[in-house]
């Protein structure tokens, strides 16, 4: 099936597709098609990519390739020959999102750490691979993490690398979509016990076949619910954006709601 827009995906757990045995888990990633088409997607793994968890969402007009991996920064993703894969399959008119940022900020974790002011070094690789492939780069700042203070207000979750992001795109390196910003809004209004929708939460029992048989408590991941709903304010924040190189994104979306009326 030939597709008119493909988006390419690079991130980290919060972003990846999850098989039915880690659900409830789930990535805004596996749901973007979905919100984007309206239309359960054709799923498919590439059988020309070298990396398990590699997933492709199908819908007429669209197509789009889940490479997110858990536990991975811009750095690590990059090491181990994933950008490399996605240049590899990257045509022009191509589209490449990328949100990262929670395994960047972790110290703890040496190998994965980048610290914010050499993030935007890394970053700049995944730029110029989509530059040589005349693709288009789009940075997704970080979902917000249900870590509510005292008063019930959220705030930015890795502000340091946000306004990395954020600062790339005043200097016209790449657009940015603000996730981080929206994600924080729907779920400051939400409140905290709401919230636990949202996030990897579940009961003892209430997923009894797969790893979270025990129940889980997980503020920085996502459930199923929550990735939807992520995935749809990601579709809202590319309606609402200005940026000429999303005008084929809008487009899309802009016929498919027209159809839907």
């Amino acid at each position: 099936m030939k597709s008119e827009v493909r988006i390419f995906l690079a991130g980290d757990s919060t972003v990846q597709s999850f098989d039915e045995d880690s659900r409830p888990q789930a990535g805004w990633g596996e749901k973007l098609c979905a919100a984007m088409s309206g239309i359960e997607p054709e799923v498919s793994r590439p059988q020309d990519v070298p990396f398990d968890q590699v997933r492709r969402y199908v819908v007429p007009g669209l197509t789009v390739e889940n490479h997110a991996k858990f536990a991975r920064s811009s750095r690590t993703f990059w090491e181990e020959g994933r950008l490399d894969c996605l240049e590899q399959r990257l045509r022009p008119g191509d589209f490449l999102f990328m949100q990262f940022s929670h395994n960047d900020a972790n110290r703890d974790k040496k190998e994965r750490y980048v610290p914010a002011e050499e993030f935007e070094s890394w970053l700049l690789r995944y730029v110029d691979v989509c530059r040589k492939r005349r693709a288009a780069c789009v940075l997704v700042t970080p979902i917000v993490m249900r870590d509510f203070d005292a008063l019930g207000h959220l705030h930015f979750s890795f502000p340091e690398y946000r306004q990395v992001m954020l600062k790339m795109a005043e200097k016209g390196i790449a657009p940015v979509l603000d996730l981080g910003a929206v994600t924080r809004e729907y779920c400051e209004q939400l409140g905290p016990e709401k919230t636990k929708e949202i996030f990897l939460w579940a009961e003892q029992g209430e997923y009894p076949c797969g790893k979270y048989c025990g129940g889980v408590e997980d503020n920085a991941h996502l459930q199923e619910k929550g990735a939807e709903v992520f995935a749809g304010l990601l579709v809202r924040e590319i309606l609402a954006s200005g940026e000429e190189a999303l005008a084929p994104l809008k487009k899309y979306l802009e016929e498919k709601e027209n159809c839907r009326c």
